[in-house]
């Protein structure tokens, strides 16, 4: 059985400043009532196979009612490709790799990750 490549993408959103309201909360103090607001990422980073990270984008944007502005695949990049910065920029993105696959394979599921 052949198992599928594990990729890493990130996703960039239009700032629509989409926002979700979570629940109604009272104040103790002066019984005044809230509502907390979520404001959605609009830079994530999903790793998993290409299948998974197409449903869980689209599940996202279900959700967030976000639109996608830009996609990156987020690798090694060979020496005098455009996106090359520098080898200690690849040891970086190694790290970063390998740490998202152990965890993909603890939580057996994709991995969507929020960038600041």
């Amino acid at each position: 059985m052949k198992t599928e490549k594990l990729i890493a993408q990130d996703f960039y959103f239009y700032n629509n400043e989409e926002t979700q309201l979570k629940g109604n909360f009272q104040e103790a103090y002066t019984g005044e009532y809230y509502t907390d607001l979520i404001e959605y990422s609009r830079v994530i980073r999903i790793f998993g196979t290409e299948k998974e990270i197409d449903a869980a984008l689209d599940e996202y944007c279900e959700n967030t009612g976000l639109n996608l502005d830009e996609c990156y695949n987020y690798k090694e990049e060979a020496e005098g490709s455009f996106w090359y910065e520098s080898e200690e920029v690849n040891k970086k993105v190694r790290e970063k790799l390998k740490a998202y696959t152990k965890l993909y394979k603890e939580k057996k599921q994709p991995l969507i990750l929020r960038r600041n």
